[in-house]
């Protein structure tokens, strides 16, 4: 997950408490005091087009976060809470499991296809990816 001075920040991919439920929530998590806070929450229900948000990889720029969720790579941008998402084609993301942006903008996506091959997926942009309409 991504690691920033003395914060990492990671997604849950496992039981929340009941007031996280249909949320997507990514926690920060302080090295020098091992404390654990909610970075961001977003209700699912305010992003139409999107349902069972259950992040397992996130990346970080200085502007915005990435996520993997199922056939999804979100957008966020943490401060405005403003979300978009990319559709990932399934038959080439069948289990995405990891997340990297480069240095020249692109993205690479890491699947695990359940059988022991593993996969690197790069595009030049999120351009690259077909945006999905009606999310907010």
């Amino acid at each position: 997950d991504g690691i920033r001075d003395d914060l990492v920040t990671g997604v849950q991919t496992c039981a929340l408490p009941i007031s996280y439920r249909d949320k997507l929530v990514v926690f920060h998590f302080k090295l020098s005091d091992e404390s654990l806070k909610p970075a961001l929450v977003m209700d699912a229900a305010d992003h139409p087009g999107l349902q069972n948000i259950q992040p397992t990889a996130i990346a970080l720029t200085d502007s915005h976060w990435m996520l993997i969720s199922q056939h999804f790579l979100l957008v966020v941008e943490p401060d405005s809470k403003t979300l978009e998402a990319y559709h990932l084609e399934a038959r080439l993301h069948k289990q995405p499991e990891g997340l990297a942006i480069l240095p020249d903008g692109g993205v690479v996506i890491v699947d695990d296809h359940r059988n022991g091959i593993a996969r690197l997926t790069r595009y030049d942009s999120t351009a690259d990816l077909a945006k999905v309409t009606g999310v907010q």
